[in-house]
C-alpha cells in the first residue's frame, strides 16, 4: 500500500509496472521492521547480512564465507542468527535467500553508496577467484557486480558475454536486459557502443516481438557499420533488417536483401552471398515468384555444400522445402524438408528447427496443399510436427514462431474435422500476432479463421475475417497472402450466392493472366473454376481443372485432391458421368489417406450426387451414410451450438434423407423416449455436457450417461451430434418443447402401467 501511494507501483494502461527494485524507496514501516530485527545481531552478522544483501536476494555459502574470511562453524552460526532474526531463510546447503526482495532492499538502501561500490568490487573479486574454472557460469553475475562498482570496461566485457550466452541459451528477456547493461557501461566510459552489440540486442527485441526497438537498434548498427567502414557487420545489418521487415512490409525487404546482395559482391565471401542468396529467393517466394526463388536456392546450396557448411545447408533446405511447398513441388519439398530437421536437430539449432517443423505439415492434404501433387504424408504426422515446433517457439519466448505454429496447427486441424481446437488455435495466433504487431502472421491468421468459418459454413463471419486478411496482405505487400486471402473469400462470396461479387474479387487478386505455378495462383484458378460452375459454364470449369492436372490422371500415385474434386464435378455437369466417377473416386482416396476429413465429406457429398444423377441407389445410400456420419464426428467437435446446428443443417441439406428418417417416422421415434429422456435429449441438442445436464435436472452424471446411452440405442444413433440433429428437427430442442411432446404422446398412448423414472 505504502509502495502504490507513493507511486512505486503504478498502473501504466497495460498492466502493474513497478520501478527497478534497486530503485525502490523502501517504506518506512518495512525499513523499521528490518531494523528492529536486525538492531540484535552481533557486528559480525551484520556484517554478513551487508554482504549478502550486495550479493542479491540469492547468495552461496562458499562466496560468503569467502567474502567474511571465517570458517565453516562460525558463517553457519552468523547464518542461524540472521534465520533467527526472520531475516534470512535456507535453501540448500549451498544457497541462502532473503525472506523478502523488500527485506534485502531495506538492507541494501542502508549501506552508502562508496560502502556499496567497494562492497561490489570486492565481491566480483571473489567470483573470479573463487569460480575461475565456470566463469561462463557467472558471467551475469559479474556484469553485475562490475557495473555496480562503476568498473566500466569489465562491466562491458562481462555483460557483452553474458548477453551472447543468453541469446544462445534461448533466453531473450535475459539477454535484453546484459546487451542494455553493456550500452550504459560504454557509455560511461565514452567510447562507441559495438554495432555487434546493438545487432544482438534487435534479436533479442525481434524474438521478444518488438519490433520497434528492434528495428532502431539495427538503424543503429546500420549507421555505425557504415560511418567505421565495416562493410561485413553493414552486410549484416542489412540482412538483419530485410527479415525484420518481413513480417511488416515486402517492399523494404526486397530493398534492404538487394543492397546486401550488392555488399555481399564486393567481400567476396561465398558464404556471405549464400546467405544473401537465400533470404532474396524466399523475399522472392513471398511475391509469388517460386522460379526465381528455386533457382536463387539451388546457387545458396551449391555455396554452402562446396564449403562444407552444415548450418548453411540445413538452412537452405529448409527454405527449399518452403519453396516446393508454395510452387507445386510437394514431393521434393518432403525430402528437403526431413534433410533440414534431421540436420537441424544435429546441430540443436532450435529457432530455425522450430520453423522446420511448422512448414513441413503443408506436404500433406491442408486446403492449399491439395491443389498440388500430394506427398505421402499423413495430417496426424503433420500435427504431431506442429505441435513440436509450438512446443520449441515457446521454450525459447519466441513469438513470431509462436503465432506462426499457431495458424499452421489451425490449418491442420481444421483439414481433420477437428474445429472446436481450429478454431481456438487460429484465435490464439491471431491474438499473439496483434501483440507483437507481426502484420504477416496477422493476415495468416484472418485466412485461417476465414477458412474455417467457410467450412462450418458461418459465412458472414468468414468474409469479415477474410477481408480483413486482404487488406493487411495489401499493407505488406505480400502478393502470395494476398491470392491466399482471394481464394477463399472468392469462394465465400460463391457460397452466399454472390457470383458477381467473387468474379471482381479474383479479377483484382488474381487476374485471368496468372500463371498456375504457386500454390496462390493454383488456389485462385480453382476458385475460378468453382465461379464457372456456378456461372453454369461446365465448359470453362473443366478447361481450367484440365491446365490445372496438367499430365495427371485418376490412376495417379499421388493426387490433387481439390483438382480431382473440380474436374469430377465439371464432367458431372457435362453429364460425363463415368469419366466423373473415376475422378471423384480418386479425391476421395487421397484425402481418405491423408486423413482429410474436411474435404473427404466434401468428395462424399459430390460422388452422392453423381450416384443420384447415375440411378445407383445404392451406392448413393452408402457414400451418403459415409458422408452424414462425418458430419456428425465433425458437428460434435463445434462447441458453439449455432455453428454446430448451421453447420449439421448444410451438410444433411445435400444428402438423401436419412433412411428411416422422414420427419413424420423421426417424430414417432420419440414416442420410445420417456419424459426424461426427452428432457436429456433436448438439453444435448442445446449442447451441455453430461454435468451440466445432471445439475439442471437435479441427478447423478452418471443417471445422465444412462439416459444418453438410452437414447441412442432407442433412436439407432451413433453419436450426441445425431441426437442433437434429430431433437432440431422435430422441435424438441426450443424451449418448453419435452413438456408440450410429453403432453402430446401421453394423448396418443395406450394406457399403461408402466412408470417412466
Amino acid at each position: 500500500h505504502a509502495l502504490l501511494a507513493d507511486d512505486e507501483i503504478y498502473y501504466s494502461g497495460e498492466g502493474w509496472e513497478r520501478r527497478p527494485l534497486n530503485d525502490l524507496n523502501i517504506p518506512r514501516s518495512v525499513q523499521d521492521a528490518v531494523r528492529r530485527r536486525s538492531e540484535h545481531l552481533s557486528i559480525a552478522a551484520r556484517q554478513t547480512l551487508a554482504f549478502a544483501a550486495v550479493v542479491g536476494q540469492r547468495f552461496d555459502f562458499s562466496l560468503l564465507q569467502h567474502l567474511m574470511g571465517c570458517d565453516e562453524a562460525a558463517l553457519l552460526s552468523l547464518l542461524k542468527e540472521l534465520i533467527a532474526a526472520q531475516l534470512v531463510v535456507e535453501q540448500s546447503a549451498e544457497r541462502f535467500a532473503f525472506r523478502h526482495a523488500l527485506t534485502r532492499q531495506a538492507v541494501y538502501s542502508e549501506l552508502l553508496e562508496r560502502e556499496r561500490r567497494t562492497m561490489h568490487r570486492t565481491i566480483a573479486a571473489a567470483v573470479e577467484a573463487l569460480y575461475a574454472d565456470e566463469l561462463e557460469s557467472r558471467l551475469s553475475e559479474l556484469a553485475y557486480h562490475t557495473c555496480q562498482a562503476g568498473e566500466w570496461a569489465r562491466a562491458l566485457e562481462y555483460a557483452r558475454r553474458a548477453g551472447e550466452r543468453a541469446l544462445a541459451l534461448y533466453a531473450p528477456h535475459a539477454a535484453l536486459e546484459q546487451f542494455t547493461q553493456a550500452v550504459s557501461a560504454a557509455h560511461h566510459l565514452g567510447v562507441s557502443v559495438a554495432p555487434a552489440i546493438y545487432q544482438a540486442r534487435a534479436s533479442a527485441y525481434e524474438t521478444l516481438g518488438d519490433f520497434e526497438h528492434a528495428r532502431s537498434d539495427l538503424e543503429i548498427a546500420l549507421t555505425l557499420a557504415h560511418e567505421g567502414a565495416d562493410t561485413a557487420t553493414e552486410w549484416a545489418a542489412l540482412l538483419d533488417l530485410g527479415l525484420l521487415w518481413a513480417g511488416r512490409d515486402y517492399a523494404k525487404t526486397g530493398e534492404y536483401y538487394q543492397r546486401a546482395l550488392t555488399l555481399a559482391e564486393t567481400l567476396d565471401e561465398p558464404l556471405k552471398r549464400a546467405r544473401t542468396l537465400n533470404r532474396l529467393a524466399n523475399w522472392h517466394l513471398n511475391i509469388d515468384d517460386p522460379v526465381m526463388a528455386k533457382t536463387l536456392h539451388a546457387e545458396a546450396l551449391a555455396i554452402f555444400e562446396t564449403a562444407g557448411n552444415a548450418r548453411g545447408v540445413a538452412e537452405t533446405l529448409d527454405l527449399l522445402c518452403m519453396a516446393g511447398i508454395l510452387s507445386d513441388d510437394l514431393i521434393d519439398a518432403v525430402g528437403y524438408g526431413q534433410r533440414a530437421i534431421g540436420m537441424l536437430r544435429a546441430l540443436d539449432d532450435r529457432q530455425p528447427l522450430s520453423s522446420s517443423l511448422v512448414t513441413l505439415p503443408f506436404v500433406a492434404a491442408l486446403r492449399q496443399s491439395q491443389t498440388m501433387t500430394l506427398a505421402p504424408s499423413t495430417l496426424g504426422e503433420a500435427t504431431h510436427n506442429v505441435e513440436e515446433g509450438l512446443r520449441i517457439a515457446r521454450e525459447m519466448g519466441w513469438r513470431a514462431g509462436e503465432a506462426n505454429a499457431l495458424w499452421v496447427m489451425g490449418l491442420c486441424l481444421s483439414a481433420r474435422g477437428e474445429f472446436g481446437r481450429g478454431m481456438t488455435c487460429a484465435t490464439s495466433a491471431l491474438a499473439v500476432a496483434k501483440d507483437i504487431e507481426h502484420r504477416q502472421w496477422l493476415a495468416a491468421s484472418y485466412c485461417t479463421l476465414g477458412e474455417l468459418a467457410y467450412e462450418l459454413y458461418a459465412l458472414a463471419l468468414a468474409r469479415e475475417h477474410l477481408e480483413n486478411g486482404l487488406k493487411l496482405a495489401h499493407a505488406i505487400n505480400s502478393t502470395h497472402w494476398i491470392r491466399e486471402n482471394t481464394a477463399v473469400l472468392a469462394a465465400t462470396h460463391i457460397a452466399q450466392g454472390n457470383l458477381g461479387a467473387a468474379e471482381a474479387v479474383l479479377d483484382a487478386g488474381a487476374p485471368v493472366d496468372i500463371a498456375m505455378q504457386s500454390v496462390g495462383q493454383r488456389l485462385s484458378w480453382v476458385t475460378r473454376g468453382e465461379l464457372a460452375l456456378a456461372q453454369g459454364k461446365p465448359d470453362a470449369a473443366l478447361d481450367i481443372a484440365s491446365r490445372l492436372a496438367g499430365n495427371s490422371s485418376p490412376e495417379s500415385q499421388y493426387g490433387m485432391p481439390m483438382v480431382a474434386l473440380l474436374q469430377g464435378k465439371a464432367l458431372t455437369a457435362l453429364g460425363r458421368f463415368d469419366e466423373a466417377e473415376a475422378w471423384l473416386r480418386a479425391a476421395e482416396q487421397h484425402l481418405r489417406a491423408q486423413g482429410a476429413r474436411t474435404s473427404l465429406r466434401r468428395a462424399l457429398t459430390h460422388l452422392t450426387a453423381l450416384y443420384q444423377q447415375m440411378g445407383r441407389a445404392d451406392d448413393a445410400a452408402h457414400t451418403g451414410n459415409e458422408a452424414r456420419e462425418l458430419a456428425y464426428l465433425m458437428a460434435e467437435t463445434i462447441p458453439d451450438a449455432v455453428l454446430r446446428a448451421v453447420f449439421l443443417r448444410q451438410c444433411l441439406a445435400s444428402l438423401p434423407p436419412e433412411p428411416k428418417r422422414s420427419a413424420e417416422i423421426a417424430r414417432a421415434a420419440s414416442l420410445m423416449l420417456t419424459a426424461r429422456e426427452r428432457e436429456v435429449a433436448a438439453l444435448v441438442a442445446q449442447g451441455k455436457s453430461n454435468r451440466v445436464i445432471a445439475d439442471e435436472l437435479v441427478i447423478s452424471e452418471r443417471t445422465t450417461e444412462s439416459h444418453v446411452t438410452n437414447i441412442l440405442g432407442k433412436l439407432g444413433f451413433s453419436s450426441r451430434a445425431q441426437i442433437a440433429a434429430w431433437a432440431v428437427d422435430i422441435g424438441l430442442a426450443q424451449p418448453g418443447a419435452s413438456q408440450h411432446l410429453a403432453t402430446t404422446n401421453q394423448r396418443t398412448r395406450r394406457p399403461t402401467t408402466r412408470r417412466s423414472h
